[in-house]
């Protein structure tokens, strides 16, 4: 906290927006890209997208993605971009374990940019949609 609370706290951030595909390494290739852009435009806090990492043909596919909490590809690759652009990254929501082996949480992480993790939020109002040519439950 400043020492005079009454002056704000100015900010760079950016919002980062793409279209996630099936494939993991592709989506990392391009949120690495996007997020170094942010940070060389002077970007401090990068949020990226719901899912950034990963889109399923079918809601199960991102079981086959998930890691434990504190480890794994995703989150290891968050931390790193974080460390690497000295920056706090919001990184969208990524599949998490739960106890239950046919469920995942979808957990937003906040990393710092000295690349561990700040915050965790367990998405609690999962999105239900059925059209006559889509469905998606995340529950």
């Amino acid at each position: 906290m400043p020492k005079d609370a009454s002056k704000p706290i100015i900010a760079k951030v950016a919002a980062i927006q793409l279209v996630s595909s099936t494939s993991l390494a592709e989506n990392l290739q391009q949120t690495a890209g996007l997020v170094a852009q942010a940070a060389d435009q002077g970007a401090q806090l990068v949020l990226l997208p719901e899912y950034f990492c990963f889109m399923g043909a079918h809601d199960h596919d991102k079981l086959a993605l998930k890691e434990p909490f504190g480890n794994g590809p995703i989150q290891n690759f968050l931390a790193k971009l974080a460390k690497t652009h000295k920056i706090w990254l919001a990184g969208g929501t990524l599949p998490i374990e739960s106890p239950d082996k046919h469920r995942i949480y979808n957990s937003l992480l906040v990393f710092a940019p000295d690349a561990s993790v700040q915050a965790r939020y367990d998405k609690i109002h999962l999105f239900g949609l059925q059209t006559a040519n889509e469905s998606f439950n995340e529950a």
